[in-house]
């Protein structure tokens, strides 16, 4: 009974909307947290986080998270700097992936041979 209990609380978490006073409330860092994709929310709620987004103007990327917890003030050499290195990380990791992936799709096919019937 415990489990259906988690179950039923998990399956609606999704479904339970999110206030107006709890966005205005939220630091920038929770309301980033809640703009994520992996986060199950209402297409609603999902309105309204984005909206609150754009009032105030938030960068929720992983590079910016990532130099100002380093301390680095978007608009100064620092922070630029960072945001670049971040960036080409991301595209490193992003082209290693590709290139892991990409043979299995590209498998060279097989000649066939005459009078046979290929799959």
């Amino acid at each position: 009974m415990k489990y259906a209990w988690i179950v039923l609380l998990l399956a609606l978490s999704g479904c339970i909307p999110v206030s107006p006073e709890k966005l205005a409330a939220a630091s920038d860092r929770e309301l980033c947290k809640m703009a994520e994709p992996t986060i199950n929310h209402s297409d609603k709620t999902v309105a309204q986080i984005s909206a609150e987004v754009r009032r105030r103007q938030l960068d929720c990327s992983v590079g910016h998270a990532a130099c100002t917890s380093y301390g680095f003030m978007r608009g100064t050499p620092e922070y630029a700097n960072c945001r670049m290195t971040v960036d080409q990380n991301q595209q490193a990791n992003d082209a290693a992936v590709r290139a892991a992936v990409a043979p299995t799709f590209f498998l060279p096919r097989r000649p066939c041979p005459a009078l046979t019937v290929c799959q």
